[in-house]
Parts: structure tokens; sequence; C-alpha cells
């Protein structure tokens, strides 16, 4: 990947003449732009005073990323530069005007030319030998260009973690109460290994090795209503869920940097062959539970009434202890009980 920069628009001879291509493929390359050449919007007070300091682009590293980087150095002019300047000055003759020229931008460059002569006046532009090549845009730089010392390392801890489940069922039962749909999920693995400081990648990974939704709607004309395709001669057991799973989820983050910028190094998703198979009533009931479920997690989420603006609503934690015995109708926790739903 190249991209090409400039300090003036290429439709004018200055930014023609200020142009470059850099490559962002390596880290470490650098480009040098000389604003001195700005003729046709700097006077040449501006253009002599500008002789000495240099727009560096140099490609850092932003995690995974590349970046141009570019900071203002001032440079050492030789006896062959002040006299090929001085040259360019005296037979160069001043350009054309141009009749699509921007008022705005020529204003906005003498401003800035203006500040940089005033920081050079006053050395606060860092020398070109002093800076160097800076291949992390996270390090600090101070006010002379040089990187400000780095604070000691902190102490890490290596985290390692795995869970294996045999599986789970979740049945959806709206209001009624009726039983709309049931969802099992068999083999459930997940692992993550990170480090406190995150110096290096973090990786997570999901593993599913069956996953099946049944439509408990009455008279459902497909009563499986997704489910992985499974070839007659093949066998889904427990071994084949872990060795061939349903939906596999690979994540890979790149190690933390110092500009706070979360980045996915790879995503790996890999799905099995589904069947799925639906009809209307099932999808508007799921729908209906949906909307439902909604609307009463938003009830007892602190959302104020219109007319109530003083005193918000406030979602409390439920007493579990308190639900159970309520509906199940005795001091004790009956979890066999029929009468026990979530209201």
């Amino acid at each position: 990947l190249t991209i090409r920069i400039g300090l003036a628009p290429l439709s004018m001879r200055d930014g023609i003449e200020t142009m470059t291509v850099v490559g962002l493929g390596y880290v470490g390359t650098a480009v040098r732009l000389q604003p001195s050449k700005l003729r046709s919007f700097l006077n040449e007070n501006l253009v002599q005073e500008l002789m000495q300091v240099r727009v560096q682009g140099v490609v850092c590293a932003d995690g995974p990323t590349r970046v141009l980087k570019l900071i203002l150095v001032q440079c050492s002019l030789s006896a062959s530069g002040v006299l090929r300047n001085s040259v360019m000055t005296h037979t160069s003759a001043r350009p054309v005007v141009n009749p699509n020229r921007n008022d705005l931008l020529e204003h906005e460059l003498n401003v800035a030319a203006t500040k940089a002569t005033l920081l050079l006046k006053q050395n606060k532009i860092p020398q070109s030998k002093d800076c160097g090549y800076q291949e992390d845009i996270g390090s600090p730089m101070s006010s002379n260009g040089k990187e400000t010392e780095e604070a000691p390392a902190k102490l890490n801890c290596f985290y390692s973690f795995t869970a294996c489940f045999s599986g789970f069922v979740v049945s959806f039962i709206d209001a009624v109460p009726s039983e709309i749909a049931v969802a099992s999920i068999r083999k459930l693995d997940a692992m993550g290994k990170w480090d406190l400081n995150r110096a290096s990648e973090a990786t997570t990974a999901i593993s599913i090795g069956w996953m099946q939704i049944d439509n408990h709607c009455p008279n459902a004309p497909f009563p499986v209503a997704l489910s992985p395709v499974v070839n007659e001669e093949e066998s889904y057991d427990d071994d084949t869920c872990r060795q061939n799973p349903f939906l596999s989820i690979g994540i890979v983050f790149a190690p933390k940097h110092k500009s706070n910028i979360m980045c996915v190094k790879g995503v790996t998703i890999s799905p099995k062959d589904v069947t799925f198979c639906t009809d209307l009533a099932f999808i508007m009931r799921m729908q209906h539970f949906v909307s439902s479920l909604q609307l009463y997690l938003d009830h007892y989420k602190g959302k104020k009434d219109i007319l109530d603006q003083e005193t918000p609503n406030t979602w409390l934690f439920p007493d579990l202890v308190d639900v159970f015995k309520k509906k199940t109708g005795s001091n004790g926790i009956n979890i066999g009980s029929q009468k026990l739903y979530f209201d």
C-alpha cells in the first residue's frame, strides 16, 4: 500500500514539487518535505526563514496497523544548499496566479508557516539528528524531539481459562404460560488466554458441538426449526461433536497499545451446514416473546416516566428465594414444581 502526500494541492505547481510517494509496508520508512517550496503561497521572507525546516514523515507501527507520523524538524544547511537556494530565489519567476486559488488555504498556510518560524527562532523544533526515526507511534516525545523515559515495567500475570459443559437446555415460555421453543446445546467448550498487562496476544475461542431448536407451537409444520446437517452414515455422538463441532469462533486480540486502541488481529468463524425450517406462526410468537421481554426489562431499568422527573424508578435485583417460595407455596425450594414460572 502506497500513499501520496504533499504540502499543497496537486493542481498547482507547489503541490507537484512538494509531493512524494511513501509505502506503508515497512516500519521506519521516512520521507521529508520542504515547506520552503511553497512559493505560490508564501512571501520571500517566510521562504528564506523556512529553509531549515522540514516536515518529516515516518511509517510507524500502531498495533497491527501502519500509520504515517508527521513532525517538524530542523536541519543544518550546507554551503551547496545555501548557494542552490539563493540561485532558485533570484532566478525563479513568480508563478502565474491561479484563478481557482483557495484564499482560505493560502491564509492557513501562511499562519502555519509563521508559527513554524516562531518555533524555529525559539529553538523548539528538534534537530533531525536528535529526532531520529521513531518506529512506534505510541512512544511519547519531549519538546526537543527525544523520546521520554519509559515507566518501569509492571509485574505481569498470565491467565488461562477453560470451561467444558456437557450441554444446556433453554426453554422459551411466554406469559400464558405456554412453551414456544426449546434450544438444546451440547458440548459447549470455551477457552481464553491473556496476561494482566496485555503485553502479548490474547486469544479466546468458543466451540458448540451440537445445537438444535425445536418448534413447540401447536400443529407446527416443522417440529425442528434448526439443526445441523448429518449424513446417514455419520453418527453424531459426543466424540463427533468435539472433533467436528456445529460452530467454532476464535478471536485473537493484538497486544495492548499505548494509545489504548483495541485491535483485533484475527477472527475465525467456522460454522457447519445447518437446516433451518420455520413458519409464520413461529416467527410471530418469537417476535412477540422478544418484544415483551424487552418491554419488561426496559420498565425496570430506571427509565423515567414523562410525568415523573424527580424520582426515577430503579430496578432492584429480585429476591429469588422469595420468588421461589411464593410460586411453590412452601418454605423450601421445590425445583420440580409445575407451578414455577418466570413472570
